[in-house]
């Protein structure tokens, strides 16, 4: 957990660059989020696009600890994506409706009729 406080006018690269590290974390990348002065300082001159280049390990398991997931599925960043309003998510999601549904026609017809 992190609790920024910042002047207005840096919300903006502020707001994409946790953007661009909850991407990360949701594809398993660990990145070392050492926020100090530069970092600050890159992170506004790069409007929020920097990223560190340290990555952290996975804490190790003790007993008793679980770890449920690691990464996202390929089917959760298409909802992900889906839900942004990408419309080609949309498509193929409409595109697999139809092909479940003509999949089932198909075996009903062959096995009922």
């Amino acid at each position: 957990m992190a609790v920024l406080c910042l002047e207005p006018q840096y919300e903006s690269s502020i707001t994409e660059f946790s953007k661009n590290i909850s991407s990360m974390l949701a594809e398993g990348i660990r990145p070392e989020i050492n926020l100090g002065e530069q970092a600050i300082s890159k992170v506004i001159e790069s409007n929020g696009t920097w990223k560190p280049d340290m990555r952290s390990s996975r804490p190790k398991s003790e007993s008793g600890t679980v770890i449920m997931k690691s990464q996202r599925k390929m089917s959760e960043s298409l909802i992900e994506k889906g839900r942004a309003g990408n419309i080609g998510c949309y498509i193929v999601s409409i595109a697999f409706i139809i092909v479940v549904i003509g999949a089932i026609i198909f075996a009903a017809k062959t096995l009922f009729f």
